[in-house]
């Protein structure tokens, strides 16, 4: 279906008098300054390298070889995954990756409830 041609208004001055306003209305507003600081980065983060991240793992489970850590007792490995997860700079991808566990796995570490004293294993 073609499209059909725009019609002038009987007064065709009073449109463009209001495209005019409506242009400087639009430059007036997005040249205006702010202090909005929303979408800024207010905490600077610290990204862990592979080996890094790997060295900190290793000094948290101490004797515990990282590849026994998803062989682990359930409620043991949730301890641990709940350690690795709070050390700063480490991702959930970057200790799926290091410890060969789904990142679900570490994702929902924590979130069974307190089924056991973590208490005891420190």
């Amino acid at each position: 279906m073609p499209r059909e041609a725009r019609r002038k208004s009987a007064s065709g001055v009073y449109r463009v008098m209001l495209r005019g306003a409506a242009v400087k209305g639009f430059k007036k507003f997005n040249e205006r300054t702010n202090r909005d600081e929303c979408l800024e980065d207010i905490y600077p983060r610290r990204k862990l390298t592979d080996e890094q991240a790997r060295q900190e793992i290793k000094q948290l489970l101490g004797e515990i070889a990282i590849a026994r850590v998803k062989s682990l007792p359930g409620w043991q490995k949730d301890h641990y995954l709940i350690k690795i997860k709070e050390i700063d700079g480490i991702t959930v991808r970057q200790a799926a990756r290091i410890l060969c566990v789904s990142k679900n796995l570490i994702h929902r570490a924590g979130l069974r409830g307190p089924s056991a004293n973590f208490d005891s294993l420190e």
